[in-house]
């Protein structure tokens, strides 16, 4: 038996009557629809994992039709003077104000426009939708808000879900879906999230806790904001189906609907929420999730975030133990980050054409990450503009400064600078705990570090001669660093047409071969062969040493170092395999090699035509963490395959990192 529409399920634990409220927290930005999608609020009975994509379908089509002015004016008129709708009919609006008259739905001493507006405006806010399942019959149960962590927690009938998921279908073309009904529904208790109320199952107690005149032609939930808010949804999305034709018509994160209210002529309406998005994608509940997402045209603080943005993680650039972003458009370069709270922030912003200290910003410079370089607990950015290379900061008041600078022609210490050298790699070679960069030019390698105000070189070698056994050459690539042996101090991997090797710094700054093999010999289980290709260096096995992957026609390996720095090689898996679940192709990309799962060992995220994969060590092998096909949503993120993954960062400072992804 269908409740009728939602009602309120008592819980010991939550206050689920009126309230006395401020006016609520509501987003201005009209386009910033509700937000990320979350399960299991309350810690009930997990919904079925089969059900999930339905509801975060059904948020989506709900976020959509709450966009158009199919929905706007159809609140305007339900407001006024009521709608019919599928069970009941909603309106006009009666702001409920409690029995005692010290409970109010938001802005009921207000105007009728102004209730009408900010009604529409709280459909349209940005928020969490938390949801999760309760094994009883009924619909969704929802307190009053609004929540003072930002999170709207509601709880779905199980059984009602269950049976909604066996109606649908690929096209969603039948009249009254499934989908519109998760849409109306979700909005019903998004209302309840933004403090409108609408009493209780029963028709007197109804009309007397929201004050309701006893001569109006009251049903239960009727004259409520929840209601309208429910019924409009509900009549786009239904109305639209019906006569629109295909809902898939208009591919991913689109739909087509009715163009205005009563309307029978159809376009194509775009989900604005994911619509060139930055988001940080984490691992949480057993998949893959976002952490944050900032949609195109959406501010980031002070910084309006364009899809046409440039993004690059740089590390803890302000000390406050998260790792930030760096951001940049036509007019100036800033810093963002997880500082202040859960939401993206602006710290920091230098418009083009300003100082930072002593170096003259300019739209033309290229930024890259590079680390602690000077011990004081931030990250420094290497600038590169056409004068010459600078090490940025961010001083105690939040401004970009510069620590140091060398023109190109003139000299770091003994390395003298020029405009085709190379700075890309970033890590500590001399084992003093802070970073250094790796340099590389006609002439030879070499290792900068920064002292005081200048750069200096700490170490060097010449292309034709011996780098402490390695024989250098200009044709040699410098692939990645990290430490494989333990002992404090970063390694170089090297390839040359000979082999492969890591080089490192002794106690007096001089290089030295850790390890080398040559093409065709051994390394441990895994046969050198010139065509092989490294993705990455991570610690695969947790030991605190770090491996590097390597790629075969064969398959992938992860070798490090062992006792007495030989070869090791600590997993691997051919093509063809199972990773759990995953299907290991030859085709995978691997798009990085982090901790995203936070348990201290570095995991591997791939990618086929199909999805993403996030994979771990089990045993020799790899194993799925999560899955995630392209086309579907994780919690709120439609993930696409031209989905950019721009790197890893822990920019929350949670256990493991995120992926840092743009569409």
């Amino acid at each position: 038996m269908r409740f009728p529409q939602l009602a309120f399920l008592l819980l010991p634990s939550l206050t689920w009557a009126c309230v006395a409220l401020d006016d609520p927290d509501l987003s201005s930005d009209e386009q910033s629809l509700l937000g990320e999608v979350a399960h299991n609020p309350f810690g009930n009975t997990a919904c079925d994992a089969d059900l999930l994509p339905m509801l975060e379908e059904g948020i989506q089509h709900g976020r959509i039709a709450a966009l158009t002015p199919a929905f706007e004016q159809c609140v305007a008129t339900a407001f006024t003077n009521g709608i019919a709708v599928q069970y009941a009919t909603a309106g006009p609006y009666m702001a409920c104000r409690g029995v005692d008259n010290t409970t109010q739905d938001p802005f009921r001493f207000a105007s009728a426009q102004v209730q009408l507006a900010e009604a529409l405006k709280a459909a349209r806010s940005e928020t969490t939708i938390a949801s999760g399942c309760q094994d009883v019959e009924g619909i969704a149960w929802a307190p009053l808000g609004p929540p003072s962590d930002g999170i709207e927690r509601f709880n779905w009938s199980l059984p009602h879900l269950r049976r909604l998921r066996a109606l649908v279908t690929p096209a969603n073309t039948v009249a009254g879906n499934p989908y519109a009904e998760i849409g109306a529904d979700t909005w019903h208790e998004g209302m309840h999230g933004r403090g409108y109320f609408h009493g209780t199952n029963n028709v007197s107690d109804a009309k007397l806790a929201c004050g309701y005149p006893s001569t109006s032609q009251y049903e239960p939930y009727r004259h409520s904001m929840p209601a309208i808010a429910r019924g409009c949804v509900f009549h786009v999305l239904k109305h639209s189906a019906s006569l629109c034709g295909d809902q898939t018509a208009c591919g991913p994160d689109a739909l087509p609907l009715i163009d205005a209210f009563g309307s029978n002529t159809c376009s194509c309406v775009q989900d604005l929420h994911g619509a060139g998005a930055l988001g940080e994608l984490g691992f949480a509940r057993g998949r893959l999730r976002p952490v944050e997402r900032v949609t195109d045209g959406t501010p980031i603080g002070w910084w309006y975030y364009r899809a046409t943005d440039r993004v690059l993680p740089v590390g803890d650039v302000d000390g406050d133990q998260k790792q930030d972003l760096l951001i940049r458009n036509a007019d100036a370069v800033g810093i963002v980050s997880h500082r202040f709270g859960r939401e993206l922030a602006l710290t920091a912003l230098a418009p083009w054409g300003s100082w930072a200290g002593s170096w003259l910003l300019s739209a033309g410079d290229e930024f890259t990450r590079v680390g602690d370089m000077n011990g004081d607990g931030r990250a420094e950015i290497l600038v590169r503009s056409g004068w010459g290379v600078g090490i940025l900061t961010l001083d105690v008041n939040g401004n970009l400064t510069s620590l140091a600078h060398v023109q190109f022609g003139g000299w770091a210490g003994s390395w003298r600078l020029g405009a085709g050298d190379e700075l890309r790699l970033v890590a500590d070679f001399d084992g003093n705990g802070r970073q250094d960069l790796i340099v590389r030019s006609g002439w030879g390698v070499g290792v900068l570090s920064l002292s005081g105000s200048s750069l200096v070189a700490i170490a060097w070698a010449q292309h034709g001669t011996s780098a402490g056994g390695w024989w250098l050459t200009a044709a040699d690539r410098l692939e990645a660093t990290g430490d494989f042996n333990g002992d404090g101090r970063a390694d170089l991997v090297i390839r040359s047409t000979w082999g492969l090797g890591l080089l490192t710094l002794d106690a007096w700054n001089r290089f030295g071969v850790l390890a080398a093999g040559g093409n065709g010999t051994w390394l441990h289980g895994w046969r050198l062969a010139a065509s092989d290709t490294l993705h990455g260096v991570g610690d695969l096995d947790g030991d605190g040493r770090k491996e590097f992957v390597i790629r075969s026609a064969w398959g992938i390996n992860f070798i490090g170092l062992g006792a007495g720095n030989a070869w090791r090689v600590v997993g691997g898996n051919a093509f063809g395999d199972l990773f759990g679940s995953w299907r290991f192709g030859s085709g995978d990309q691997i798009l990085a090699f982090a901790d995203i799962s936070g348990d201290g060992r570095d995991d591997v995220v791939l990618r086929s035509a199909w999805g993403l994969a996030l994979v771990t060590q089990a045993g020799f092998g790899l194993s799925s963490l999560a899955l995630s096909p392209n086309e579907t949503l994780l919690e709120g993120w439609k993930l696409r395959a031209t989905d950019r993954v721009l790197g890893t960062a822990n920019l929350d400072g949670g256990p493991g990192h995120e992926l840092i992804v743009t569409q």
